[in-house]
């Protein structure tokens, strides 16, 4: 009895201890965006609609993966890398859930379900603590379905949520900085036909 006690004490402490991730395919989270210059395409960086606060670059080809991104910062710190999302070259469920397996051994059983209730999406969530008073989230999903918002197949996001906070607060407060922009006085935001689609 008092062995059994003991086995799940440390199994217990061994999963508490458990060091955060910092990055997957040799991309890591933290980092200046040009100590992955061998990893993304520069020239598909920018800013992403509505992310006014990071810039998103594509990855190139890495082994395992087809597509994919790296998110950095460009106001509170200017180049560091924020988040990390990988498209596997495998779409399959299998893969998924040898994937979901694995993470679940590596960093706790407990996942926060993000799926939809239709099966066709399927998201867990982690929220890791790196020891430093960040947290580290941890996504994997997958997506069998026609709607083109969506990655197809399998992918994995890893993404540090108060730096991203941090550019946030950053370039809102540049923003208050600058003078305001005059609304549009043309009256067309009252006018029904110009908020619908065109025939």
């Amino acid at each position: 009895m008092l062995t059994a006690a003991l086995l799940l004490l440390f199994t217990g402490v061994g999963h508490a201890q458990r060091q955060a991730p910092k990055g997957i395919a040799g991309v890591t989270l933290g980092e200046h965006i040009e100590q992955a210059a061998d990893k993304v395409r520069k020239e598909t960086a920018g800013v992403p609609w509505g992310l006014g606060h990071l810039e998103r670059a594509e990855t190139l080809p890495l082994p395992g993966f087809r597509s994919g991104y790296v998110e950095y910062g460009t106001c509170a710190q200017p180049g560091r890398i924020v988040r990390i999302k990988l498209n596997y070259e495998d779409e399959s469920l299998r893969l998924f859930n040898t994937l979901l397996d694995a993470l679940k051994k590596r960093y706790g059983q407990r996942p926060e379900w993000r799926g939809d209730a239709f099966g066709t999406l399927k998201v867990w969530k982690w929220s890791i603590p790196d020891g430093k008073g960040n947290s580290v989230s941890l996504i994997l999903q997958n997506y069998q379905g026609d709607d083109d918002s969506y990655s197809e197949g399998t992918s994995i996001r890893l993404g540090v949520r108060n730096w991203i906070d941090d550019e946030i607060a950053c370039a809102r407060k540049r923003v208050e900085r600058e003078p305001a922009r005059p609304a549009p006085t043309d009256g067309r935001a009252r006018d029904l036909d110009w908020l619908l689609p065109t025939d």
